[in-house]
């Protein structure tokens, strides 16, 4: 449970990254592709791939 939580953590720092413009969103899914091959979450990797779905799309739209 606690490494799932440390993926959480992780994943939410660098989403919060890739919505001020730190990183790119190529960049934000190499290193989600990488954080869930070490953790390996499904529902993490679900969540975490909905709001990049959903940041994309209001990029494009908005």
């Amino acid at each position: 449970m606690s490494t799932n939580i440390t993926y959480m953590v992780t994943m939410d720092m660098a989403f919060r990254m890739l919505m001020r413009g730190i990183l790119t969103p190529c960049e934000y899914r190499s290193f989600f592709a990488r954080m869930h091959q070490k953790y390996g979450c499904e529902e993490v990797r679900i969540l975490y791939q909905s709001k990049l779905d959903i940041f994309l799309n209001q990029s494009v739209n908005g």
